[in-house]
Order: C-alpha cells, then structure tokens, then sequence
C-alpha cells in the first residue's frame, strides 16, 4: 500500500493518525532535538489546535507542539517507514525503509475495525516495537 494512501484513510477516519520516522534523513524539519534518535513517533491531524497539516506527493508537513515550542516539521516520504492509528501500538510498516539498525516485531492480526474500508489493502500489520542495535533485514 502507498503511504500516502494509508495515512489519507487513516485520517479520513480518525482525523489523527501516527506516523514513524527517521528524523535523521535528509530534508526532515523536526526539532533538532529530535534528530538524534533513529526512530521517531509523531502525530499528525485535524484535531490538533490550529491545524494546517498538508498531504502531498511530497510528503506531510504540520506545525506541531513539543516541549520547546511549535515547530512546522516537514517529513518526505523517503523518510516514513511506518504509518498506524494514533491510539495503537500498530502501524504500517514497509521494511524496506526501516533505518539501519532498526527492527520491527512481526505481528499477523488483521486491521483494526473500519481500517479495511477507509484504506487499500496493507502489506502484513506490525507492531513497532524498535530495537536498536538491531539489523534492518
């Protein structure tokens, strides 16, 4: 499934969704804090205060809030390797997009109810569970 097609489902729906990211790559704006880890969770939507989230061919861009302010982030394609709902430990995953060093445990429970309608078919569903230091494949 296209990332940007399952996160439109997912925010067609629930009108949030979260979205897995290695903030190192190039062209991600996130906080510089945030660039250190190889793995990073942000959520993104219409429910958020003053939202002006924009999903394109490029990728998502929305002002967000962290603790040292609000910061526009602006997140490729290139740089998502997992896509879920923002209230699940599951997401989307393309594994041929895990940072190095990164692995996912696998798990083969189907969507979560109203998923299947909102969405295309996804690859096999993931639970994100991050170990570092581990090999991608």
């Amino acid at each position: 499934m296209e990332k940007r097609k399952a996160l439109e489902g997912l925010l067609s729906r629930d009108k949030a969704a979260a979205i897995l990211l290695d903030p190192r790559g190039a062209f991600v704006d996130v906080p510089a804090t945030l660039k250190v880890r190889p793995v990073l969770r942000l959520h993104v939507g219409e429910r958020f205060r003053d939202s002006d989230l924009r999903v394109d061919d490029w990728g998502v861009c929305q002002t967000l809030t962290f603790p040292v302010g609000r910061h526009a982030c602006r997140i490729p394609w290139a740089a998502v390797f997992g896509i879920g709902p923002r209230d699940e430990d599951s997401a989307w995953v393309w594994p041929e997009d895990l940072p190095e060093g990164v692995m996912v445990e696998a798990r083969t429970e189907g969507l979560p109810e109203g998923v299947a309608e909102s969405a295309p078919p996804a690859p096999p569903r993931w639970t994100p569970k991050v170990i570092p230091g581990g090999k991608a494949r």
